[in-house]
């Protein structure tokens, strides 16, 4: 395993260079909703309760002052074609996430910078905020001024309130809308959000990329098409999207924090992680991500490249779901589920599918989340339980079941071993190769399964974010799962803040998502990594995959 500790100099030496080079430069503002105190953030990275985070006005390349970039293009590799640039027909993180926060922005943006394990939450197009209750039910946002859209369209409070209310009618966000009651324009420049309910993490959702402001006139005209012809406020405005191949793009001379360093940008599929690196290798190919564990030594040892792991795992990891209302039947019964999360050695598939790169995972939570119970105990490897319950479910000869999988080695490999595992038990994996879209279509939207390999994937580090999903109010439920009892505690959770009460809620609800419901077996909690040529300046590796190419920029 690639041990952190012995990137500490390498990481030292960066963050120097960074510092020199503007990389970490910042020029803060900070706003204070009424009645709120002085700090535009806490030191644990989420914003204090009734306070505005800090405003981030630097240029491109990160610092207060403008930089030069040696060379005007950049090629991110993705590992899968992408199903739409419309951020509110977006499921999930990942691929389409990357591109999709070259073009949009939020009201507020989420950023990951070098010696901070913790994102920060940043002003984007809200130019200040406050509170208008004592209940934190009415959030009031004054939309920054002077921004343009890239059909040339004026930034107004219009464009806002219909984004919003669009996001939240799409049926694909209700995992970040669900605090969401309605928004309501005030004048041209100030909208007013109303809450279900008081929400702690509201800044931070207000930051997903699900929530993007888009061109309320564009999206009109557009229609159905709007997904293959973004118009967004951000720093690059989309060229061409070649299916199965690549995404250009270009800078926008009229961003409102100045032009970009880097001119042109293009994203390309590249499924293969042994192709990206050699790409990589060959100059083809900028910065990627997602590497496997077998990769990172070759990266290392080569003085024209540079290799980031993230302080803290991914926000969310490797997992198999199940479908509690599994069509077939079989995973329908929870006793099957229990036998699956007794046949998983996870230190065994780790070792096999990912190079020993990761930490087993028992709980659908990471350390960074103040919830977090360290003395956690999840269903224990037990072969032989396993095999008793699959024949206590009426399989004494065993059964076999389709295992959809997407067409990866970062899921195909890992649903080889658990194959091979739950072979012993009884439980026959007939594996199914898809490509991600299709896959997406399936899972995520038609649920049409029994059991597949995924991961939980976070829009943001919240512990809500994670356990949300798994209530019967949400669409995005995939695993179908219904527990009364969950629902009530996830609803009472949301709305607190940090502290005991919100820890014993959430630590229920995990005992009856993992251990007594078992919608889902965790599997890896990963590190996330991103590797990119030496002279690609400022690049942090983001656990909730961050990545915006305005940050960054070509050193001589």
């Amino acid at each position: 395993m690639l041990s952190k500790r012995k990137w500490l100099p390498v990481l030292a030496l960066l963050l120097i260079v960074c510092m020199l080079f503007g990389c970490t430069g910042k020029t803060p503002e900070q706003g204070t909703p009424s009645g709120g105190n002085q700090q535009g953030g806490s030191t644990s990275g989420e914003p204090a309760p009734d306070a505005v985070p800090t405003t981030f006005h630097g240029v491109s390349g990160g610092g207060s002052e403008a930089v030069k970039s040696a060379k005007d293009s950049l090629v991110f590799r993705i590992n899968a074609e992408i199903a739409t640039l419309d951020p509110h027909k977006t499921s999930g993180t990942g691929n389409e996430r990357f591109v999709q926060y070259q073009f949009y922005e939020s009201l507020f943006r989420i950023e990951n910078f070098e010696g901070s394990p913790v994102s920060e939450v940043n002003n984007a197009l809200c130019e200040s905020c406050e509170y208008l209750d004592d209940a934190k039910t009415v959030l009031q946002v004054h939309v920054r001024k002077g921004v343009k859209f890239h059909c040339g369209e004026d930034l107004t409070a219009d464009d806002v309130v219909f984004s919003l209310e669009r996001a939240k009618s799409s049926g694909y966000c209700d995992v970040v809308t669900n605090f969401l009651d309605h928004v309501e324009k005030v004048d041209d420049f100030t909208v007013n959000i109303y809450l279900t309910q008081a929400y702690g993490a509201i800044l931070r959702v207000l930051g997903t990329g699900q929530l993007s402001i888009v061109c309320q006139k564009h999206c009109e005209e557009r229609g159905d098409d709007f997904g293959r012809n973004p118009c967004g406020t951000g720093p690059y405005v989309f060229d061409e999207w070649v299916a199965g191949d690549h995404v250009s793009f270009h800078a926008f001379k009229d961003y409102w924090r100045g032009e970009a360093a880097i001119t042109y940008g293009k994203f390309v599929v590249i499924t293969d992680n042994s192709a990206s690196l050699i790409a990589m290798e060959n100059g083809e190919v900028d910065i990627t991500q997602t590497l496997s564990g077998a990769d990172l030594p070759l990266i290392e040892a080569n003085p024209d490249l540079q290799l980031k792991l993230s302080d803290t795992a991914c926000a969310g990891g490797r997992c198999i779901l199940f479908n509690t209302e599994d069509p077939s039947g079989v995973f329908s019964d929870v006793r099957m589920r229990k036998a699956v999360a007794y046949a998983i050695d996870r230190q065994a598939i780790i070792d096999l599918a990912y190079d020993g790169i990761g930490e087993p995972a028992l709980i659908t939570m990471i350390e960074t989340m103040p919830e977090y119970p360290t003395d956690w105990e999840g269903i224990p490897y037990d072969p032989e339980k396993a095999k008793e319950l699959v024949v206590e479910a009426g399989y004494p000869n065993g059964v076999t079941v389709k295992i959809p999988t997407i067409d990866s080695s970062i899921y195909s490999k890992a649903t080889i071993a658990l194959q091979d595992q739950l072979a012993e038990v009884g439980i026959n994996l007939d594996i199914e190769l898809i490509e991600r879209a299709a896959w997406n279509q399936k899972i995520l939207t038609e649920k049409d399964y029994g059991i597949t390999y995924w991961a939980i994937v976070l829009d943001y580090d919240d512990t809500d974010a994670a356990l949300y999903k798994f209530s019967s109010k949400n669409s995005s439920n995939y695993w179908n799962l219904k527990n009364a009892e969950l629902d009530e505690l996830l609803d009472k959770g949301r709305a607190l803040e940090t502290g005991p009460e919100r820890t014993a809620i959430y630590r229920r609800a995990l005992e009856i998502i993992d251990n007594e419901e078992v919608a889902v077996v965790h599997v890896q909690n990963p590190p996330r990594n991103v590797a990119h040529n030496a002279k690609l300046m400022c690049v942090v590796a983001s656990p909730e995959q961050k990545y915006y190419f305005y940050n960054w920029y070509w050193a001589n």
